[in-house]
C-alpha cells in the first residue's frame, strides 16, 4: 500500500509543478500580449497621409520625410514618432514650439515606447547619455492639450517627437 502512497504523492507534486509552471506562462504571455496590443507600432518607408489617422500624429511635419516610425498607446495617448528629414527645412518654432535650452533640460519627460525584443530599436534610448543629449535641439510645444517634445539631431537629420 505504502509504494502506490508514495507514487500518487509523487503524480501530485508533478501535476501541481506543472500547472504552475503554466500558470506563470499564461500571466507572462497575457503581460506581454496586453502590452504589445495596446501599443500600436507602424513603420513607413515615406510619408503617408495615414500617419495623421485617429490624431495620433499631428499634420505639422514635411511631407518628404522618410523612415517613419510610430507608436502609440491607446490607454494613455502618449505617441512616440521618429523620422529622418528629407530635403524641406524643418523648424518647430514656426509651428508654435519653443526651444528648451541646456539649463531647462529637467522640464523634458524623457519616456520611452515598449519595445518588444524582436523588435528593432528605433527610438533614441542611448539619448539618456549626456553626451548624445549635447547633440539634440529640444522644443516644447502641445498637441491635444497634452505637452509635446520635439528633439533634433541636426548632423544625422533625425527628428524624434513624442506626446504625454
Amino acid at each position: 500500500m505504502r509504494p502506490k502512497a508514495q507514487a500518487l504523492g509523487q503524480m501530485i507534486k508533478r501535476y501541481l509543478k506543472h500547472t504552475f509552471t503554466l500558470v506563470v506562462i499564461f500571466f507572462l504571455f497575457l503581460f506581454v500580449a496586453c502590452d504589445y496590443i495596446e501599443q500600436n507600432y507602424r513603420y513607413f518607408e515615406s510619408y503617408d497621409p495615414t500617419l495623421h489617422s485617429g490624431n495620433w500624429v499631428p499634420d505639422i511635419f514635411p511631407y518628404d520625410i522618410k523612415n517613419i516610425y510610430e507608436q502609440h498607446v491607446i490607454d494613455t495617448n502618449e505617441v512616440w514618432l521618429r523620422f529622418d528629414l528629407g530635403k524641406e527645412i524643418f523648424d518647430p518654432q514656426k509651428i508654435g514650439y519653443g526651444e528648451i535650452f541646456p539649463t531647462r533640460l529637467n522640464e523634458i519627460n524623457f519616456r520611452f515606447p515598449f519595445t518588444p525584443i524582436w523588435r528593432n530599436k528605433w527610438w533614441f534610448e542611448e539619448h539618456k547619455s549626456k553626451t548624445i543629449i549635447k547633440e539634440l535641439k529640444f522644443f516644447i510645444g502641445q498637441h491635444l492639450n497634452s505637452k509635446a517634445f520635439i528633439a533634433i539631431n541636426e548632423s544625422e537629420g533625425k527628428v524624434y517627437w513624442w506626446s504625454l
